[in-house]
């Protein structure tokens, strides 16, 4: 959906032309990248005209209603019952489903990385031309707290609700209903298809219900809010900044919203096509995670009449790339696929022993490195006081990042996922250090300097 989101809409609805982008499966293993040139001219498009205000508002609108046209749509496939659905219809709501959420990919997947990639460093720029005389370790503790977008995520917002709820005497199913409804869909990930149920709001409004401490855990996360905009107050009258920072801070602000925003249109719409999916399983007794390895036109076939390569399969769950460029969607497969990962994803980063990366929180913490290439994998490895290091983060992972004495990414900016619900959990956190995951190993005892944004090996495994 993504890709071909980014082969037929990126350059159409992006302020500037976008195309390049390179994706591989190796077995279990998912690498993603835009290209660096055009994702970073995209990105210095997007600020150049954020300039202006009213341009801002035209683009957050735009940004909302595709998000909201695609979320719609997910919404009409995950309420059918799609067992009553001939093949053909089923192949309607596939194609509707594209239709509404592909274009949303294409515009959003790229604006929201190109931002990612390049508001560290505008506004690192903006903020220390105006204050000139601070000292290196001055500006970095200011710089920090004044980036601290003032926005809750839904994680938090998910939370405020249930311990609400759980204040009142007499709690409705009605109202856990509408709770379920609202929130049903926060425990998903790319990897992650399960959805959370009816019962798991009963039992978590029951439990704090039963919490004595429930009323005060409420009102820090009620506060957390007000006092990150008392701190920027503070700050903007402190070192009398001008009406254009105030004005990046509310761009950034926003960012950070539709970053979370665009988290759940993601999951969501990508819970729908697996919804779909699992029907198609069911009805030819095919296995799901063999169907996952397909194409939409692959499906379409098969749902036609036409027969399932299983060769193709096998291939593809070795190794499956596509490269996309202004000419060409090209998909290889097996070992030419495993050629191609071999000679994009060379490096010679392997002997490096410090890494740079952009802070997200104040600190500094030691730990035993945890290299995690999703979830799944963060879940079942991280202990109490390691330090986890992966890709990005989603919402699955957050019992991991819950564990960790610090959090390091390899992508990702000040409004990327990892970096909000760092600061919620007030974990140490440097995201945006492009290759944290191939230098370090695991077991490596590890110093992660959020105050200087650098990652130090201590001891190698």
């Amino acid at each position: 959906m993504v890709l071909y989101g980014v082969k037929y809409h990126s350059a159409k609805l992006n302020l500037k032309p976008f195309y390049n982008t390179f994706y591989i499966n190796l077995g279990d293993k998912l690498y993603w990248a835009w290209e660096e040139k055009e994702i970073k001219s995209l990105g210095w498009a997007i600020i150049k005209a954020c300039r202006s205000k009213v341009f801002c508002r035209r683009h957050f609108s735009k940004i909302k209603l595709y998000i909201d046209k695609a979320l719609r749509a997910a919404e009409v496939i995950r309420r059918l019952d799609l067992k009553k659905q001939t093949n053909q219809q089923l192949i309607s709501y596939y194609d509707y489903l594209i239709e509404a959420a592909a274009p949303t990919h294409g515009f959003l997947d790229v604006d929201v990385d190109a931002i990612d990639v390049v508001s560290e460093e505008f506004l690192a720029s903006v903020i220390k031309k105006a204050t000139p005389h601070l000292s290196s370790m001055e500006f970095a503790d200011l710089y920090t707290q004044l980036t601290v977008a003032q926005y809750n995520s839904y994680l938090n917002q998910e939370q405020i609700s249930i311990r609400q709820l759980a204040l009142k005497n007499n709690i409705s199913k009605k109202d856990v209903v509408n709770l379920y409804r609202k929130y049903w869909w926060t425990s998903l990930g790319w990897e992650n298809m399960k959805i959370r149920n009816l019962n798991y709001f009963f039992n978590l409004v029951r439990k704090y219900h039963k919490d004595k401490d429930n009323k005060q855990k409420l009102y820090l996360l009620l506060n957390r809010l007000h006092k990150i905009k008392q701190i920027r107050i503070g700050l903007l009258k402190k070192y009398r900044l001008s009406k254009t920072i105030k004005h990046w801070l509310w761009w950034l602000d926003n960012y950070a919203y539709f970053h979370d925003l665009r988290k759940e249109m993601q999951v969501r719409t990508v819970y729908s096509f697996h919804l779909l999916l699992r029907e198609v399983s069911r009805r030819y007794r095919l296995s799901a995670a063999d169907l996952e390895w397909l194409f939409f036109k692959d499906i379409k076939t098969l749902l036609n009449g036409g027969k399932l390569d299983k060769k193709e399969i096998h291939r593809r769950q070795r190794a499956v790339s596509v490269l996309i460029s202004r000419s060409e969607f090209k998909i290889l497969s097996g070992r030419a696929a495993s050629i191609k990962a071999q000679k994009i994803l060379q490096n010679n980063e392997a002997l490096k022993k410090v890494l740079k990366g952009t802070p997200v929180t104040k600190g500094v913490v030691r730990g035993v490195a945890r290299i995690c290439s999703g979830s799944q994998e963060a879940n079942k490895k991280m202990k109490s006081g390691n330090i986890l290091i992966c890709g990005m983060t989603l919402p699955d992972y957050v019992p991991a990042m819950k564990k960790a004495a610090g959090i390091v990414t390899n992508e990702g900016g000040l409004t990327s996922h990892a970096a909000i619900v760092a600061r919620e959990l007030n974990k140490v956190c440097i995201v945006g250090t492009r290759v944290a995951t191939q230098v370090f190993k695991d077991g490596d005892r590890l110093e992660v300097d959020a105050n200087k944004g650098i990652v130090r090996l201590l001891k190698r495994s």
